[in-house]
């Protein structure tokens, strides 16, 4: 098929969004469009199609239908020959537009018998309301996957501002793009010469030391690469020469955690697999000191269980499309404790990494008066839990509703993490207990707020 040709039968679909579409989104809409009044169509899909953007046509069309029916399943018990973290929907609906406002939902079932059997992961089905996600997401139309109560609180907390929303004091957010691992493999070096070049796997929540980078990349290619992308607004070589917030792109709503983010130091490059949050005031890029707090309490709400329960009600496969979208909590008392605490976690040395390591993110500790050092595993148990509480209380939630989110995630636990003078924090099993005692400190430190003012 020559270009012409491509482009002939590409102009035939007008529900696709930018960039490139799926095959399965390029057969949905055809189905769509072929489907006759008061006809019906019964189609898996996958589970992108609840909230990614180059469905949002298509979304809107289907929510002007009576939807009989749309259950999302994951894939761990290989229900088809497919990697089993990949997810699909089994949509009904007729093509008629007095249907009810809600419709019948299910999220991550296991059993295909569920489809027939009452008595089989039942608490997993809902109800939504076409009202409801028009009302949470009026731009994108993403279809939060929660039960109702949860579908409630983030009804409530759609309210609340954006990330990426311009703040009164002139904040805003933009998110950059890293290098493209196959367009720029020519910038790449493994002989350990330039800066390093981040990927997903190097960083996990305020730990940009989580693992060694594979590459590094010449620095004067490298920013002569990037500085011409207008996110920078003409300030690139200063943006890479000053500490930096980037998250992992690559994500899941059933990871262990959904966003990961941490601040690294100067002089990193990263690749697309992390995502970096370039933030100006006033539109220009502003740097120093009041970047650095802005850029710590930022690094606090995101790594929060509040937002990644809001994330993980939108996200599918990639978090830089949809983390300007996400809620934040408004201006409140707790916001310079958040911005210390969360810079405590960001400056905690590892013993094996000692001195060159301090060299790194000294400049960043220096905004807060914090000497780097070693953290033993209960104090990031402890710092990390009064960061998740008060991000709680910034949010309003109550107790009963910060409790559903912190129930939301499936955990294990593990006490002699308190005593242990050090943990292999790339084990999964260590981080999975290390979060288990994280949220059960959560709650008390959540407590011991209210305590103080009911006083």
């Amino acid at each position: 098929m020559s270009f012409k040709e491509k482009a002939a039968f590409y102009r035939t679909f007008e529900m696709q969004g930018s960039g490139d579409s799926d095959l399965w989104q390029l057969i949905l809409e055809r189905m769509l469009s072929l489907v006759t009044d008061n006809g019906a169509i019964s189609v898996v899909v996958p589970s992108q199609f609840l909230s990614n953007t180059g469905s949002v046509e298509m979304r809107k069309h289907v929510l002007g239908m009576d939807i009989s029916q749309a259950y999302v399943f994951e894939n761990r018990k290989k229900i088809f020959p497919i990697h089993s973290s990949y997810r699909f929907m089994l949509l009904t609906a007729r093509n008629r537009t007095d249907g009810p406002d809600k419709f019948k939902a299910a999220f991550y079932l296991h059993r295909l018998s569920s489809l027939t059997d009452d008595s089989i992961e039942r608490d997993k089905f809902t109800e939504c309301s076409k009202a409801r996600i028009r009302a949470t997401s009026p731009d994108n139309l993403a279809v939060p996957e929660a039960p109702t109560k949860a579908a409630t609180l983030l009804e409530r907390l759609s309210k609340c501002p954006t990330l990426g929303t311009r703040s009164e004091g002139g904040w805003q957010v933009s998110i950059a793009r890293g290098f493209d691992t196959s367009g720029n493999s020519d910038l790449f070096k493994t002989d350990g010469t330039g800066w390093p070049v981040l990927k997903g796997s190097n960083i996990h929540q305020f730990n940009h030391h989580f693992s060694t980078p594979d590459f590094t990349a010449d620095k004067i290619k490298g920013l002569r690469a990037l500085e011409k992308k207008k996110v920078y607004l003409g300030r690139c070589r200063d943006f890479y020469g000053s500490p930096a917030i980037l998250f992992r792109n690559v994500s899941s709503s059933t990871n262990m955690r959904t966003v990961i983010a941490s601040i690294v130091p100067p002089h990193r490059f990263h690749a697309h697999s992390l995502g970096s949050i370039v933030l100006t005031k006033n539109d220009t890029v502003l740097l120093g000191d009041e970047y650095n707090r802005r850029s710590a309490y930022i690094v606090g709400i995101i790594n929060s269980m509040v937002f990644d329960f809001i994330a993980r009600s939108k996200t599918q496969m990639n978090m830089a499309p949809i983390i300007a979208s996400l809620a934040i909590p408004k201006r409140s008392e707790f916001d310079d404790r958040i911005a210390f605490e969360s810079a405590r976690l960001v400056c905690g040395i590892e013993e094996k990494k000692g001195k060159k390591d301090e060299a790194t993110i000294g400049a960043f500790a220096s905004t807060f008066d914090i000497v780097p050092n070693i953290m033993s595993p209960a104090d990031k148990i402890d710092t990390t839990a009064r960061i998740d509480a008060m991000v709680a209380h910034a949010y309003e939630l109550s107790r009963a509703e910060y409790k559903m989110v912190l129930d939301s995630f499936k955990f294990g636990e593990d006490p002699s993490l308190h005593k242990a003078k050090s943990a292999d924090w790339s084990e999964n099993h260590i981080l999975r207990r290390f979060y288990g005692e994280v949220r059960k400190a959560a709650l008390y430190h959540f407590d011991t707020i209210l305590d103080k003012r009911a006083c």
